[in-house]
């Protein structure tokens, strides 16, 4: 196809490309976003916008088709003659229509027939600086307004891992380029413009470090703290609407923007888990400051283990996003807010002073059922920490941040804090502190059975530098040299102040349909627990996620998240509930007791219908292995000696092995 011009290449036909979508199903909408309502001040009706989108289609386009639907919904909309939707492609393998070429960078303008060819570029990474800043540059030139937004379309990682993962090219660690926020803050620079709104039609970019990355060029922040559903943004609801407001107020914009996204969530069932917020850009220097003052009482929190008990657990009871297991992979995204009311006893005022901060920055926000202690922007915080990790972040804070307090506090847990010279990073000189270091955690402990027939564990040594305290448990079978784990939780009978654990094993396991699955806990708060329990849904790997409601004592299936991916580091854009019909195999990976091997295997598979519930269930007669895993301030796990609970006619004997 001739791609020279744009008035003979509005082919983009609604019509055509839905029936090249195949089985990619279209969002219905909801009877409560066809109309956002007249806003209090239409403003002034003359009023000029333009909206660049940076559609870095990746897997999200090529196996899914998902940008097409976006386009679809957006072209679908009356835009009128004061809005330019201005849209640049690339980052895919495929695009599943008739007119995008994965071959170029390809620059449009949505228009109500469709979306008008205007002009392309070599092929060039999405997940370079250069190739954002060079479209902002244009973009902005090219189509001159009173108002500007700009939009990430794409996967999205979190602080460490940035947006828009570009499949046709890899980064200099040979994996899937991603736009990190170092690359995202140089492109806002050089191309040097100061939008209304930045948005982020991602997972996880409602972050503390997003915000400052992009608070110098932007008045706004959209973005979600948790996972986005694949179906993104409603592309057919408030761009009509800003076309028949242009004037509108631009805070009143950015609210239109989450309602509508938070009702189609509504419905395609993925509302629960759903977060959006709006960010005030200008108050983000505020906020950064409150929490720098916080974060060099976090690093002090090194030298006294009982208040680095209170920071580790805090963290431990926070709500995290994205998924944080070893099935899912790790984001290491914590929300803000909370993490500052759970170390609220040892961060005074300092955390005070980053809630009011917070609350003044984030204007509005939506969230669901079991997102309900969302403040509306989340922090990099390490569930997971390695070199690379480290190293990232490190970036992150020479950058961005400049919080080096945050970054010696990491160093501590990372285990290399004596080997930076933190005067270059310009550290506070008069600061003392003495962190404790891998070498001087000691902790000791007994384990026996008691005369109630329960497992104890016992405290001896070193219960003040102790975050948490869960169990493991698996089937036994030494007959046929057989270990299959069955999960982590943390329903134990905790006695903190004497430093005693008691296991609370009833013989039952989390079942769906009566199969026993391998469910980890994920998150642990005041008012539920999340789960992921490794699946394989229509043979591809996913993860279902449920949650135990505390104040209806029962469980809940969720969706089913994908989790991280390898390549890329970003999150799956996929949160979704599970259909009738579709072929679920519960995961497990069984180890030979004799040799250690392991290997991951499908135990049972079911037809998924409605009205399947998940629900602690009798694991019947047999043998089940028991043990603690106890994690210390720093994150070292360390397990307890295993026990055998037999289990027989409902009696529960435990008994410790050789």
């Amino acid at each position: 196809m001739t791609r020279t011009n744009s008035n003979s290449l509005k082919v983009f036909l609604l019509s055509c490309l839905a029936a090249l979508l195949l089985a990619i199903p279209l969002a219905s909408c909801s009877p409560y976003t066809n109309d956002l309502g007249e806003p209090q001040d239409a403003g002034d009706a003359d009023t000029t916008w333009t909206v660049l989108v940076y559609m870095c289609g990746s897997d999200l386009e090529s196996q899914s088709g998902l940008a097409t639907e976006n386009l679809i919904e957006l072209t679908g909309s009356d835009l009128g003659k004061n809005v330019n939707f201005v849209i640049q492609t690339g980052g895919a393998k495929k695009w599943r229509n008739n007119v995008i070429t994965a071959k170029k960078i390809e620059r449009y303008v949505a228009e109500p027939e469709g979306i008008a060819f205007v002009e392309d570029k070599p092929l060039a990474s999405m997940g370079a600086a250069d190739t954002l800043a060079d479209f902002i540059t244009w973009g902005v030139k090219k189509y001159p307004a009173d108002r500007t937004m700009l939009i990430f379309w794409d996967h999205g990682g979190g602080t460490l891992v940035g947006v828009c993962a570009d499949e046709l090219h890899a980064s200099k660690q040979g994996e899937i380029d991603t736009l990190t926020l170092p690359e995202m803050a140089r492109a806002l620079k050089k191309a040097n413009h100061h939008f209304d709104v930045v948005g982020f039609d991602t997972c996880l970019m409602a972050t503390l470090e997003t915000a400052q990355a992009v608070e110098p060029y932007g008045d706004y922040l959209i973005a979600s703290e948790e996972t986005e559903p694949g179906g993104g943004w409603a592309y057919d609801v408030w761009p009509a609407w800003l076309a028949q407001y242009p004037g509108m107020d631009v805070a009143e914009l950015t609210r239109g923007i989450c309602d509508s996204y938070y009702f189609k969530c509504v419905n395609s069932y993925t509302d629960s888990m759903a977060t959006l917020s709006v960010t005030d850009l200008s108050k983000v220097p505020a906020l950064a400051e409150a929490f720098e003052a916080a974060s060099h009482e976090i690093f002090t929190a090194t030298g006294n283990t009982q208040d680095l008990r209170v920071i580790a657990q805090g963290a431990g009871r926070t709500e995290n996003y994205g998924g944080n297991t070893q099935a899912q992979g790790f984001t290491d995204m914590i929300d803000l807010g909370h993490l500052m009311k759970n170390t609220d006893s040892v961060l005074a005022p300092h955390a005070g002073k980053v809630v009011e901060a917070l609350d003044d920055a984030v204007i509005y926000s939506v969230n669901g059922t079991d997102r309900s202690k969302a403040h509306g922007l989340s922090v990099f915080y390490p569930l997971a920490l390695n070199g690379e990790v480290y190293k990232r972040y490190e970036e992150i804070t020479d950058e961005i941040t400049g919080n080096v307090a945050y970054l010696q506090y990491l160093s501590v847990l990372y285990g290399n804090y004596d080997k930076v010279d933190w005067s270059k990073k310009g550290a506070k000189k008069e600061e003392k502190v003495k962190p404790i270091t891998e070498d001087k955690i000691k902790i000791r402990f007994t384990q026996g059975i008691d005369s109630d027939l329960h497992l104890r564990l016992t405290f001896t040594k070193g219960f003040d530098k102790v975050a948490s305290v869960r169990f493991n448990l698996g089937f036994y079978d030494l007959d046929d040299s057989l270990y299959l784990p069955l999960g982590t939780d943390n329903d134990i009978n905790a006695d903190w102040d004497a430093g005693v654990f008691t296991d609370n094993f009833q013989g039952t396991w989390l079942a769906i349909d009566d199969n026993f699955v391998n469910a980890q806990v994920v998150s642990e708060t005041e008012d539920y627990n999340l789960y992921a329990i490794p699946v394989n849904i229509n043979g591809e790997r996913s993860n279902i996620i449920a949650a135990w409601r505390f104040d209806q004592s029962r469980f809940e299936i969720l969706g089913a998240y994908d989790g991280i991916d390898e390549a890329s580091g970003t999150a799956a854009k996929n949160m979704r509930t599970l259909k009738e019909g579709d072929e679920v195999a519960f995961l497990f990976m069984a180890t030979d007791i004799a040799t250690g091997d392991g290997e991951e295997i499908e135990l049972a598979t079911i037809t998924w219908h409605n009205g399947l519930e998940i629900k602690d269930t009798d694991l019947g007669d047999g043998d089940f292995l028991y043990r603690f895993e106890i994690v210390d301030v720093l994150g070292n796990v360390t397990y307890s000696d295993p026990v055998l609970m037999h289990s027989k006619g409902g009696k529960i004997e435990p008994e410790e092995l050789g």
